[in-house]
């Protein structure tokens, strides 16, 4: 019994190994955008494999409504810059200082998104922001199927 387990486990593992090879173009690649990103000590932009990160986004506009909208292009134009969509994002969290008012934007989050293909996600009321201005900030995880 035991042996037959420990075949299977390692048929397993092998199998495994084989599916998911790790090569020279999964490195992980960094990009910048901004000249704070060096300041603070972070990328815009991680690439590891096929996953793509994006950090927190947020902005500066007056209401919720127009800084919602103002990250969500800013995502698309980064996510385009790196030849992916908005239908690459598997994962977001989204941070407000007002979850009551950010549930009241859903129609703005959709338009986004096309043929119901949302993305996992996640919504959380902080206290603050990095800037008392920002009430919204997003960050996501996208993959790509290029390899």
């Amino acid at each position: 019994m035991f042996y037959k387990q420990l075949l299977k486990l390692t048929l397993t593992c092998t199998l495994a190994i084989a599916c998911f090879p790790i090569s020279a173009d999964n490195q992980i690649k960094r990009k910048m955008y901004n000249p704070w990103e060096a300041e603070i000590g972070y990328s815009q932009v991680v690439i590891a494999g096929n996953n793509v990160y994006l950090s927190g986004i947020a902005s500066n506009k007056p209401t919720m409504e127009e800084q919602v909208r103002e990250i969500y292009s800013l995502i698309e134009n980064t996510l385009r810059e790196n030849d992916l969509g908005m239908e690459n994002i598997v994962k977001q969290v989204i941070y407000t200082t007002d979850i009551e008012a950010f549930k009241k934007l859903g129609n703005v989050r959709k338009e986004k998104f096309t043929n119901n293909q949302y993305p996992s996600s996640t919504l959380v009321e902080v206290r603050r922001l990095y800037s008392p201005r920002h009430l919204v900030e997003i960050e996501v995880i996208a993959f790509s199927d290029k390899t």
